[in-house]
């Protein structure tokens, strides 16, 4: 699978396999940056709406939403999964 993220608004997961849009998650800005946990179960965004989102990979559904003061531009997970780091221009982490 492949997760885009992109100025419209949108999440994308995609199958790349079979050349097909599995998911498309909506959000309330540009998503910035995608990232799968370690073992695919989980899939963060962060996004020009000042929110990390955690979100099932599967449904899509949102399992955390974490506010931030700045744009989230960058999301990254830990190697075991448990962590997750993300950049934003509030120069935070």
């Amino acid at each position: 699978r492949l997760a885009t993220g992109s100025s419209d608004r949108k999440l994308r997961v995609v199958d790349t396999v079979i050349r097909a849009e599995l998911q498309e998650v909506d959000h309330h800005g540009g998503v910035c940056s995608v990232a799968f946990s370690p073992d695919g179960a989980r899939l963060a965004t962060g996004s020009d709406d000042w929110k990390l989102r955690v979100l099932d990979s599967v449904t899509g559904a949102v399992l955390q939403e974490v506010a931030h003061d700045g744009d989230v531009s960058a999301v990254a997970f830990s190697p075991d999964g448990v962590r997750l780091a993300t950049g934003c221009v509030d120069c935070k982490m």
